[in-house]
C-alpha cells in the first residue's frame, strides 16, 4: 500500500527553492531546506534585507520582482526561472 501524498515533503525534496513571502514587506516566512544545498546560503539569510538583490543576477531581478509582486497581488503562487549566484559565486538557473 502506498502512503498518502505529502506536499510539504515533495516541496522539500524537489530540486527547486520553494518559499513563502509576506507580500507587504517581502519578508521570507519559509524557505525549503534544499535552498541551502542548492545555493549554499543558510536558510536564515533568505529573510535578510537585500538578499534577493545579492543573489538574483542583475539582468533577471526585474522579472523576478514582477513575478513576486504579481503573485502577491493575485493571491496565487508563481513559478519563475531565473539565474542566481551561489554562495561560491557560481551562476546557476
Amino acid at each position: 500500500m502506498s502512503r498518502p501524498f505529502d506536499p510539504t515533503e515533495f516541496l522539500e525534496q524537489a530540486p527547486l527553492v520553494p518559499f513563502f513571502m509576506d507580500p507587504k514587506d517581502e519578508h521570507v516566512l519559509w524557505v525549503g531546506p534544499q535552498a541551502e544545498a542548492l545555493l549554499g546560503y543558510p536558510v536564515a539569510r533568505w529573510s535578510d534585507p537585500g538578499f534577493w538583490d545579492d543573489v538574483v543576477v542583475e539582468g533577471d531581478r526585474a522579472q523576478v520582482r514582477d513575478a513576486r509582486l504579481g503573485a502577491a497581488a493575485s493571491g496565487l503562487g508563481v513559478s519563475v526561472e531565473y539565474r542566481a549566484r551561489t554562495a561560491g559565486g557560481i551562476v546557476v538557473w
